[in-house]
């Protein structure tokens, strides 16, 4: 199987279909703008209200209820414009999804007789149905994850350089493993839900075919033969289904356990520039 690259022209055309649908993804944006910031100021505030409540005979006790009464605030806001922000996303896909559909369609009934009987059409269909799905599936997830992981990992970013640049630097510098971990993992599954998509096309196809012409396949006694190619297809799209979703299902714990070695790899450093700082202060 020739492995799959990357078309910016698909990318173009996906974008012409979600261009209606601008005003949505713009709120969209927003919300999970603000989304990524709360999370990112609330555990600033926790920290803030910890050093007001570590020395007890200092304590300040309006400026915990002032971080408290903030982080309550934040974290309502958060709550609802993330619940807005799947609403819109869900609007924006289905409708996506929708537009879709009826393009393909449209563009069926343009096509000559010749191609609709050079292709099955069972095959036509998967593709209308099953990738139309998919496509939609996988947008949702982006504009759900997409934005609120670039405002979440430009932010953390910003708040860590504005503390200490050398952590900060750690990040930086460790963080591409967890990248490469991910793109090794989709490189593999984009490869097998290909062959899925395909497989399932000529399942559908003589699915179609087998329904269809019932009386000739009773009439001509192909019932076994026509049992044997669905098992063979069958078996062979549970074989690639079971791939791709084993391969799919490596990206979250594979990305957390590099994830928890950078965590640790940070908390370390950052160990060891509290414990020098704290001799230079004895000193």
């Amino acid at each position: 199987m020739k492995k799959p690259k990357f078309d910016p022209k698909v990318l173009r055309r996906l974008l012409q279909y979600v261009k209606p649908y601008r005003r949505e993804a713009v709120f969209s944006l927003l919300c999970a703008l603000f989304v990524s910031a709360a999370a990112l100021v609330i555990p600033v505030l926790s920290g803030r209200a910890i050093d007001a409540m570590a020395d007890p005979a200092n304590m300040d006790p309006s400026r915990v209820h002032t971080c408290l009464l903030l982080i309550l605030l934040c974290a309502g806001l958060s709550a609802l414009c993330q619940q807005a922000m799947a609403v819109k996303n869900n609007r924006i896909t289905c409708s996506v999804a929708r537009d879709l559909r009826e393009a393909v369609m449209a563009h069926i009934m343009r096509l000559p007789l010749s191609y609709l009987d050079a292709h099955p059409s069972g095959d036509l269909v998967s593709r209308m149905v099953s990738d139309v799905d998919t496509l939609s599936d996988g947008l949702l997830m982006g504009f759900t994850q997409l934005m609120t992981g670039i405002v979440t990992i430009l932010g953390t970013l910003g708040i860590m350089l504005a503390l200490d640049w050398r952590i900060t630097l750690a990040v930086v510098v460790l963080t591409p493993f967890s990248l490469f971990t991910a793109s090794f993992i989709a490189r593999r599954t984009h490869r097998y839900f290909t062959a899925q998509a395909e497989v399932r096309g000529r399942e559908t196809a003589l699915i179609n075919e087998m329904v269809e012409g019932q009386k000739v396949v009773r009439a001509f006694g192909y019932e076994k033969h026509a049992l044997a190619d669905f098992d063979a297809v069958n078996e062979e799209l549970g074989r690639v289904t079971l791939k791709a979703t084993f391969f799919s299902s490596l990206t979250n714990p594979s990305t957390r356990l590099v994830n928890n070695v950078i965590y640790a790899a940070v908390a370390f450093l950052a160990a060891l520039l509290f414990l020098r700082r704290g001799d230079r202060g004895r000193a």
